[in-house]
């Protein structure tokens, strides 16, 4: 398993931050000892790997590496989920018919009382009728109104590439509840 600091920082990397060992360890709220010893274990493993610029090392993840894969899973997986988010997780799970992820992010995730739920599915091309209808439904008997930020593998990958403010936003501080392999390989293909 994966501590939590360490789910941190692999997080910040798997975005595309190309930060040095403090600007990781400030983001993270990590001493720059402990995120370099938490890297270099990292290096060791073949997850990560560096280059040199000027005296700082700049670490990425090492797709070629089979491992990668499944620990970034790991770092993406949702230990525990509170009572309310577990509960949106039960009445969204009939759209995963049609999205390959689903990702929870915005006030919903730190109020106890949210207006509204800021939600972002990746579905796959031609299911948008069936995700819409499916959808109109669960949103009925939900307690705080959805907004839903609907995108194809392709819309993703491309608001990747452009650092979109709202998938970025997602993405770092978003729950990704089901779809966590699809989420890697749009982040891997919109890297390269």
């Amino acid at each position: 398993m994966l501590t939590l600091n360490e789910k941190k920082v692999l997080r910040l990397i798997f975005l595309g931050a190309k930060h040095s060992i403090n600007q990781l360890a400030k983001e993270s709220g990590l001493s720059p000892n402990g995120a370099y010893k938490m890297l270099r274990k990292f290096q060791e493993e073949g997850v990560l790997s560096y280059e040199e610029i000027a005296n700082s090392k700049i670490y990425s993840l090492d797709y070629q590496n089979e491992k990668t894969a499944n620990v970034l899973k790991l770092a993406l997986i949702e230990d525990s989920l509170s009572k309310k988010l577990q509960s949106r997780q039960e009445d969204l799970k009939p759209l995963r018919q049609s999205a390959k992820a689903c990702i929870l992010f915005g006030s919903y995730m730190k109020n106890e009382k949210p207006n509204d739920m800021d939600v972002l599915f990746v579905i796959e091309k031609g299911k948008y009728p069936e995700h819409k209808k499916a959808s109109k439904k669960i949103y009925e008997t939900m307690p705080a109104k959805a907004h839903e930020v609907l995108q194809t593998e392709e819309d993703f990958e491309n608001n990747l590439r452009k650092k979109d403010p709202v998938l970025m936003e997602a993405l770092k501080k978003g729950i990704i509840l089901w779809g966590q392999d699809a989420v890697i390989e749009m982040v891997k293909s919109a890297a390269k």
